[in-house]
């Protein structure tokens, strides 16, 4: 019996039979090529690339600099195990997320990102640092991996910054910039952390400068929503955790944003920026109530007051027009909190503090938590900025009043006409504002 092994072969595109690893056929000279070496290597090229691959994102939280960083990687501390459809991103100078902790995926898609030209200076002052951002070509990458699509109307951003800084003052309004010109229909929410009356007047030129930029880019409306929380304020808000730990400061934005995260599902983020978008009220001031124990306070009506009673920054009652409550429940208090009888509640307390509300919006989120424990989020906006901001824009103005000659504005990555187009945009919105005001009340 004949045991020779046949040869493999190949053939042409003329049938011609040639050894395997042939490159052209041995009688008609056409390429030989092998279906299965070409199959598996189409499909060997397709598995590379299914890495990078981005699945529908319907929210991306991005940390700016060292405290939006150590915000958003709190956030997936602490949640990341129970979110799906989400991404994190950290942004900034080598220097400002040196102090950030890495965080390894858990399987939500986490990046980190230092922005490579930072010109001397840039993590000081908001001007280079909004220089660097937009030099950065591969800042928009990041962007695009970490889920911002085109023309996706499903999407919210969540920005975390603290605007006293040069790289949240700088490249906070950068990065909303860039989202807005890949998806023009993404929704956009800031909340950013101004500095403390004690700080350094250039914090607040910081601080100025990039709440200016957050609110207009290069003459169009950027952010929908800026949550403004007041260092000072902030430091002395306290709440308690699910399993009764004691929060404070970058805690309580954590938890923040997670109500902000469970609001996602029925897309009531994007429901609150477009209402913000359409009324053009901005800026926002967060009041919170966390951990509120019903056998404690005994109803909705006194957590409501408690939340109302320390806003996270300056704001006059009188003037607010829009009021918008995010209220979180354990699914087995659900029965106890339809949506009928919180509307009534809220309007309630509208009623009782806000005189010019005009604008109400209530949500309601369900949560598996076994607790009788439940926050209370009423975000008020339509107060000027220049009283929501009052320290900041004093510190800017002493700044201003140090500066001798204008060329010297180049020392901060700035210039004078930069300041002048930052104070006609809080100008200009506190017009608005008096202006929508006026109109409503003579309705």
């Amino acid at each position: 019996m004949n045991h020779e092994i046949e040869e493999a072969a190949i053939r042409c595109p003329n049938g011609h039979d040639n050894p395997d690893g042939s490159l052209e056929c041995h009688e008609c000279r056409l390429p030989v090529v092998s279906c299965e070496q070409e199959i598996s290597q189409l499909l060997g090229r397709l598995a590379e690339k299914a890495g990078y691959v981005v699945p529908h994102i319907k929210g991306s939280f991005v940390g700016v600099g060292a405290k939006g960083g150590q915000v958003v990687s709190g956030l997936y501390d602490s949640f990341g195990d129970e979110v799906s459809g989400l991404s994190f991103l950290n942004v900034g100078s080598a220097e400002s997320l040196a102090g950030v902790p890495e965080i390894h995926s858990r399987g939500a898609r986490f990046y980190r990102y230092a922005i490579n030209e930072t010109a001397v200076g840039g993590t000081i002052y908001c001007g280079f640092g909004e220089q660097a951002a937009s030099r950065d070509t591969r800042l928009e990458s990041y962007l695009h991996m970490s889920g911002v699509r085109a023309d996706d109307a499903s999407q919210t951003i969540f920005i975390t910054a603290s605007v006293g800084g040069g790289t949240g003052g700088g490249v906070a309004p950068k990065l909303v910039n860039l989202c807005k010109t890949f998806n023009r229909e993404v929704s956009t929410l800031a909340v950013v952390t101004t500095p403390s009356s004690s700080e350094a007047d250039h914090s607040h030129l910081n601080a100025f400068h990039g709440i200016s930029r957050l609110i207009t880019f290069d003459a169009e409306p950027n952010t929908d929503m800026i949550l403004l929380l007041n260092h000072d304020k902030l430091r002395h808000v306290r709440g308690v955790g699910r399993t009764g730990e004691d929060l404070q400061a970058d805690d309580v934005i954590t938890y923040l944003l997670r109500l902000f995260e469970l609001n996602l599902d029925r897309s009531g983020m994007i429901r609150m920026c477009r209402i913000s978008r359409g009324t053009k009220i901005q800026a926002f001031v967060p009041c919170l109530a966390i951990g509120r124990s019903l056998e404690i306070f005994g109803n909705l009506a006194n957590v409501l007051e408690s939340a109302g009673i320390y806003p996270l920054a300056n704001i006059d009652f009188d003037h607010v027009m829009a009021s918008y409550l995010i209220l979180r429940i354990p699914r087995g208090l659900a029965g106890d909190f339809p949506e009928r009888k919180v509307i009534e509640e809220f309007e309630a307390w509208n009623k009782r503090h806000l005189p010019a509300v005009s604008s109400s919006l209530v949500q309601v989120l369900q949560t598996g938590e076994q607790s009788d424990r439940i926050d209370a989020c009423i975000l008020l906006g339509g107060d000027r900025l220049g009283n929501v901001i009052a320290e900041n824009i004093e510190g800017y103005h002493r700044f201003k009043t140090s500066m001798f000659e204008s060329s010297r504005w180049e020392e901060y990555g700035l210039s004078e006409k930069s300041s002048t187009e930052a104070e006609q945009v809080i100008d200009n919105y506190d017009e608005i504002m008096q202006a929508l005001r006026e109109s409503r009340m003579g309705a």
